[in-house]
């Protein structure tokens, strides 16, 4: 027998579980574009110095 609330709470926990995923993921691809900023500074004083 399936009940509503049974749903209801499958739908809160798969909400939940997608905000943490997608908020991770952006926070994942903002770190990986700041490393990538970052490197690209580095390797540009390096050939100014250099």
């Amino acid at each position: 027998m399936h009940s509503r609330s049974t749903d209801n709470t499958w739908y809160k926990i798969t909400t939940t579980w997608y905000k943490i995923i997608t908020t991770t993921t952006t926070a994942a691809a903002a770190t990986t574009a700041a490393a990538a900023a970052a490197t690209t500074a580095a390797a540009a004083t390096i050939t100014t110095t250099t």
